[in-house]
């Protein structure tokens, strides 16, 4: 095939790819806006998510949803989480369950950052040992 008519090809799958987003969660997402502007990664990253977010093969739309809620305040993903909070609601999710969903992503990323700081505190004390004892003035 041709320069003109791979690039052709690949822009038609791009628009293919936009509509189905669109018509799976409701709206384009910005990051796939920004990355549609490389149709090859594009298309190759929407045959992934399409995968992992549209056919899961062991989780119910309402888990998938509820899991990428809570992934989504783990990692303070405020669009995704407006986008995956519309959704667990259209798949029958409870306002308790999107309230756990929360709370378990949201304690999975507090005790994330304190293991990392608490280690560098417990090397921190290792060290004060080796040297002596701590330094205070």
């Amino acid at each position: 095939m041709d320069d003109i008519g791979n690039k052709n090809g690949l822009q038609q799958g791009v628009k293919e790819r936009m509509e189905k987003i669109e018509k799976a969660f409701g709206t384009v997402p910005f990051i796939f806006n920004i990355m549609s502007e490389e149709p090859e990664f594009f298309l190759s990253y929407c045959d992934m998510i399409e995968k992992i977010m549209l056919q899961p093969k062991h989780l119910s739309p309402k888990m998938l949803e509820l899991t990428a809620i809570s992934a989504g305040a783990a990692v303070g993903g405020e669009h995704c989480l407006d986008v995956h909070l519309r959704l667990a609601k259209e798949h029958g999710a409870t306002d308790g369950e999107l309230f756990e969903a929360i709370i378990v992503g949201s304690v999975m990323s507090m005790t994330n950052v304190q293991g990392r700081a608490l280690r560098r505190l417990a090397n921190s004390k290792e060290e004060g040992k080796k040297e002596g004892g701590s330094k205070a003035p």
